[in-house]
């Protein structure tokens, strides 16, 4: 992958901002998103936590809690997203921030 980690003030970002989502999936162990470069470069995000997602109308939902594969249906809307921001807070907080307001947030697991 040609992106690297820029310092920011807040953490860390990975410039793939204009990026899609080409790829969403649920495997036993995690969900995941394939982001697409459009030069051959994918961002691969794997879940394996329970993690959060935001509308750009600000509701929110959590999902992880259960490793039932249709509970990630909601997250299908995701498909063909662009992406406008990933963040890395220094306490390792995953933000993943589309194009149209709506975000992914994960902590860690402890």
């Amino acid at each position: 992958m040609a992106s690297v980690l820029v310092d920011t003030p807040d953490g860390w970002e990975l410039p793939v901002g204009g990026w899609t989502v080409t790829r969403c999936f649920v495997d036993p162990a995690a969900f995941g998103l394939l982001v697409d470069g459009g030069t051959g470069d994918i961002l691969r995000v794997y879940l394996e936590a329970p993690f959060a997602f935001t509308a750009s109308n600000g509701e929110r939902e959590t999902f992880g809690g259960s490793r039932d594969p249709l509970s990630f249906a909601p997250l299908l809307r995701l498909m063909g997203r662009a992406v406008s921001a990933v963040k890395i807070s220094p306490n390792s907080d995953l933000a993943i921030e589309f194009a149209d307001g709506s975000r992914l947030d994960a902590a860690p697991i402890p």
